[in-house]
């Protein structure tokens, strides 16, 4: 049963690496087990509020991080409660599609692969894989949040079980009240998203959204329409792009056409779009040893990308993601990446880590999220 008790608020400080965060906590400052592999970005803001739990073996940091507020509701990072979670929710009767079944096992193995859930109804059997979805802006809720190796797996896994005659599913768990609908997200994850696009004429492929009370109790279970139209209108090797730079410290560079350049030591983001060959274009800014031909590669030559974000959407947006990345900035390279469009520059200048900022967050979800959300609310109208 998805019981939760003894969870003490707490305030997120950092992440210190993929499963480790420092938190405040009774006024202290404390380490905490993040049971969560995935990137989080916008959701683990420094000063945001969280509920951890004490964790009793030895050896183990002291407390394990359950939720995280964000906005007025509680979003669920603990991947290991969302199998407990849906465990619930189908004993409960609350997932219509599974209604009439049980849980028979959890864990269970199929061709080399553990799978979340074996259920049972009437003596047929059903392998559930279940999914935390943490990606969320808008109507719009997507998965996964970084590349998924493991998840394409089980999706091949979940078919070839479904082909050797036993049912199998998957299921995507989002911790948001606000949300709509649910996608595959083609932008961390093309391959992925192909992979459920293929998937989801033998499996099941289903999505839910979870809302949680002040007690932490489930107050009420909504299931989020997926519409796969709007995979159709994606190109895989065609889009925008956003890249991330430390500067480390104060930098010239001489470029044609703008002369000699000082950079201030900071954080940079460049916006780029490809035509064509996106992930390549990105391989590309990622090298050091390259001719440079573009601006950027000046700088990228210098300073690789700490962190790319591919934005599969139409290119006549980029100019816009370039003004409203200048609006948030701190300050702005003239003339750099621009000089072929009317645009003051492409390339905006941060003071601190722009991946731990709202502004920043908010702008890159709205382009690669909030469009789409967009798009389908006025299909609903």
């Amino acid at each position: 049963m998805f019981i939760l008790e003894g969870l003490i608020e707490g305030t997120f400080f950092s992440r210190l690496n993929r499963f480790v965060c420092e938190c405040e906590i009774d006024g202290k400052k404390v380490l905490a087990h993040l049971p969560n592999s995935g990137r989080l970005l916008g959701l683990l803001s420094h000063g945001r509020k969280v509920y951890a739990r004490r964790t009793v073996r030895e050896g183990n940091l002291p407390y394990r991080l359950i939720f995280v507020e964000w906005k007025d509701f509680k979003v669920l990072v603990d991947t290991s409660l969302t199998n407990d979670l849906v465990s619930t929710l189908i004993e409960k009767g609350m997932i219509p599609q599974f209604v009439g079944y049980t849980v028979k096992k959890k864990e269970v193995y199929f061709g080399g692969r553990r799978f979340d859930l074996l259920l049972e109804n009437e003596g047929k059997g059903m392998v559930l894989e279940v999914k935390n979805c943490t990606l969320f802006f808008d109507s719009l809720s997507m998965f996964p949040d970084c590349e998924t190796a493991r998840g394409r797996a089980h999706l091949h896994g979940l078919i070839r079980i479904r082909e050797d005659g036993l049912n199998s599913a998957v299921i995507f768990i989002v911790s948001s009240p606000r949300v709509k609908y649910f996608l595959p997200d083609f932008h961390n994850d093309f391959s992925f998203s192909k992979r459920l696009i293929q998937a989801k004429d033998t499996i099941q492929v289903l999505a839910y959204s979870v809302r949680f009370g002040d007690d932490f109790s489930i107050e009420g279970v909504d299931e989020l329409l997926i519409p796969w139209e709007e995979l159709e209108k994606v190109e895989e090797n065609s889009g925008l792009y956003m890249i991330v730079m430390d500067v480390d410290k104060e930098t010239t560079l001489s470029l044609q056409g703008l002369g000699k350049i000082n950079l201030k030591k900071g954080y940079y983001i460049y916006v780029g779009s490809a035509s064509k060959n996106l992930k390549e274009r990105i391989e590309r800014h990622r090298r050091r040893r390259k001719k440079t031909f573009w601006h950027v590669d000046h700088l990228t030559s210098l300073f690789p990308p700490s962190f790319y974000f591919p934005i599969r959407i139409e290119r006549s947006y980029e100019c816009e993601i370039a003004k409203k990345l200048l609006e948030i900035s701190d300050w702005v390279v003239p003339g750099f990446g621009s000089s072929d469009c009317r645009c003051v520059a492409h390339l905006a200048g941060f003071k601190e880590n722009p991946l731990n900022q709202e502004r920043f967050v908010d702008l890159l979800f709205y382009f690669r999220i909030g469009t789409i959300a967009e798009r389908l609310k006025k299909i609903e109208i």
